[in-house]
């Protein structure tokens, strides 16, 4: 079958056919717009991906801020006058430096086991098990080539014994 094919085409006038047809499909520039079109479209990708990043950037921030704007509430009658939703963003921020806080998908439902939740973490707080930390605080740890949790932080540097 092959041996066909290359004897076809392998003929003075066959392959003087598919230079003609390869010569006008070359000259007629399809690839050429294919590859504008292609260009085109990736500039526009890129422009809103961008948009993307950017409002997320500004939802992640927005949220940060709400966390930072946080009071906490370490006594029981303040948490039950709370709404739920109050009571969320409470455990979220108790959630930043205490990880015995359950993450938001492992909450339990229900205000009151929630309430329990919340006064678990006050508890820690208040008897001083758990501090947040500030940015001074974080950004010292990291200059001092530690990460956040003080552990030493992996160099692109390996050692070849």
């Amino acid at each position: 079958m092959m041996r066909s094919f290359w004897q076809h085409v392998n003929k003075p006038g066959a392959r003087k056919r598919l230079l003609k047809k390869a010569h006008t499909v070359d000259t007629r520039g399809d690839e050429r717009k294919r590859r504008v079109a292609q260009a085109n479209y990736d500039k526009e990708r890129v422009r809103k991906n961008k948009q993307l990043d950017v409002q997320r950037k500004g939802r992640r921030n927005a949220a940060k801020a709400k966390l930072t704007a946080v009071v906490p509430r370490l006594t029981l009658a303040e948490v039950e006058k709370l709404r739920i939703d109050e009571i969320n963003l409470q455990i979220r921020w108790h959630r930043q430096f205490d990880k015995d806080v359950p993450a938001a998908k492992n909450t339990p439902s229900g205000k009151a086991k929630r309430i329990k939740v919340l006064m678990d973490a006050v508890g820690r707080y208040v008897r001083g098990e758990m501090h947040p930390k500030n940015d001074t605080q974080e950004s010292m740890e990291q200059s001092d080539g530690n990460d956040a949790q003080g552990m030493p932080r992996c160099e692109d540097e390996h050692d070849d014994e």
